[in-house]
């Protein structure tokens, strides 16, 4: 279906669940929604009870950026109540949050009608990151219908707005606080002279309108360009930080904190959440430590099914942080984000030292990291797909400048660490990415610090040799199959 605005035949719908059957069986933890955010935002609520239906058969987790977190969170919490009581699933509200001075002071009422959903038999639980600032694409002003036919389609309604597109884009700017409370944070390197502005401050460089700027803005960015937005209230922050049945999820991404690879400052979430959040409980006297702990690692391991992690106890993997209780706390800054955080002594991934004594190993394991993303439709051309991707890349803030070194590739083996590898459909065949190094690359796509990129197709085989820094080495091979994202096996 795409970009298209239209609900799925009975037949797609059909489709849509074997989909999701054949994930949860390879082992998903379960389906995310981000219902404000096309395509998804043109779903309809009984498409959703359907698939949730399908996720109470494996016992598996619907987790959901709801269709509101302002004026409507309400009916966007009442609709998720509705779709969990009529199927059992398990829901996870992601980032929880009341968003804008109307929704202010309504925590309380909030947090009460999850819990009488509790009490009435549904499983509900939350997470929540520790700002008074969320972060997302500056598209989120724009209505869902102004997407409909993808990036081509919206980019030519912001060429050419209609009164309609501008009285709810400016609508939606007050919803999340103001031009003076969106600050742009990305621009993906089309404009890096506009990051670190906000919107009022580029309507009065431009001398337009906040609307027209943020339309102009998007228009020449090619609509990718990425805004924190200052409309949380502390208090109701606090309040549901307080509660036992949320737990801490940064809602961010893993940067580099080399500053020649990330060249923005994206939301602080991504650099200080977890130090953010025991600062803030032992400032304000929130919880017991114990309970703190929990609420950042037993908690998330409860509500993922996690049974070998989450606390400490013989036979269980050792994923151990050590830190200072009266000194960890975050440096972050939303106009300097790019900071590690203070108070964290020491950090074990699996019972080996990642961290020790406050300073990062220079010895690196040699790790195979695959994630399976099966037909994910990026584009209908290669060169579409290459353009989708190096804009995820700029949204990281890696370069994709000619001058950026190129990939180098030799007769399909290369040495760095795998992780990704990314099945996409092109002119109805299956093609993969092997991605290397984790610095985000594709096929001839020059971007510094990645050994190479591997494109191959249904029946192709291949295999790389990985090394990490210590010497140790694994290998991957992956064979493609038509409608499968392959298989992996290493050893290491």
């Amino acid at each position: 279906m795409g970009f298209v605005d239209r609900d799925p035949t009975p037949e797609e719908m059909e489709r849509l669940k074997d989909l999701l059957r054949r994930e949860l069986e390879s082992g998903a933890f379960g389906m995310s929604l981000g219902l404000i955010y096309p395509p998804s935002s043109f779903c309809k609520t009984e498409e959703l009870v359907e698939l949730a239906k399908v996720l109470k058969e494996h016992d598996a987790l619907l987790t959901v950026h709801m269709r509101s977190e302002g004026p409507r969170i309400f009916q966007a919490v009442d609709e998720m109540l509705d779709i969990t009581r009529r199927s059992g699933v398990h829901l996870q509200i992601s980032h929880l949050k009341l968003m804008g001075k109307p929704q202010w002071g309504r925590a309380e009422e909030l947090l009460a009608k999850l819990q009488a959903a509790r009490e009435e038999g549904m499983t509900i639980t939350c997470d929540q990151y520790p700002y008074t600032a969320t972060s997302t694409s500056m598209t989120a002003l724009l209505p869902h219908w102004a997407h409909d036919g993808g990036v081509p389609a919206l980019i030519q309604r912001l060429k050419e707005p209609t009164q309609r597109l501008k009285e709810e884009t400016g609508v939606e700017m007050e919803n999340r606080g103001g031009p003076a409370s969106i600050l742009v944070s990305g621009t993906h390197g089309y404009h890096p002279e506009w990051e670190g502005k906000t919107v009022e401050q580029l309507s009065q460089e431009f001398q337009m309108d906040p609307v027209d700027t943020v339309i102009r803005v998007l228009e020449q960015c090619g609509s990718s360009v990425a805004c924190i937005y200052f409309c949380i209230n502390e208090e109701d922050m606090l309040r549901i930080m307080s509660d036992m049945d949320i737990c801490v999820g940064s809602d961010g991404y893993n940067f580099s904190y080399d500053r020649s690879i990330t060249r923005t400052d994206p939301h602080p979430r991504s650099f200080g959440t977890f130090p953010r959040f025991l600062r803030l409980v032992r400032e304000h006297k929130l919880m017991p430590l114990e309970d703190a702990v929990y609420k950042l690692t037993g908690l998330p391991a409860d509500i993922l099914g996690l049974k070998d992690r989450g606390t400490l106890e013989e036979g269980r993997i050792a994923d151990i942080t050590v830190f200072d209780p009266e000194q960890v706390r975050d440096l972050s800054e939303y106009t300097d984000s790019v900071k590690k955080p203070a108070g964290i002594r020491h950090v074990l991934v699996g019972g080996t030292f990642a961290l020790k004594d406050g300073a990062g190993l220079v010895k690196k394991f040699a790790m195979i990291d695959i994630q399976r993303y099966q037909n994910v439709a990026v584009g209908d051309t290669l060169e579409e797909t290459e353009k989708s991707y190096k804009k995820m890349l700029r949204a990281n803030g890696v370069s994709t400048d000619d001058d950026s070194g190129k990939a180098t590739k030799t007769d399909g083996t290369a040495t760095g660490t795998i992780s990704l590898i990314s099945p996409v459909v092109l002119d109805g065949n299956s093609h993969y990415y092997v991605m290397l190094n984790g610095d985000g690359t594709l096929y001839d796509c020059p971007v510094a610090n990645v050994v190479d990129i591997v494109r191959f197709k249904e029946g192709d085989s291949v295999t790389l040799t990985v090394s990490g820094d210590n010497g140790d080495v694994a290998t991957a091979s992956a064979v493609s199959q038509a409608n499968d994202a392959g298989s992996s096996n290493a050893s290491a």
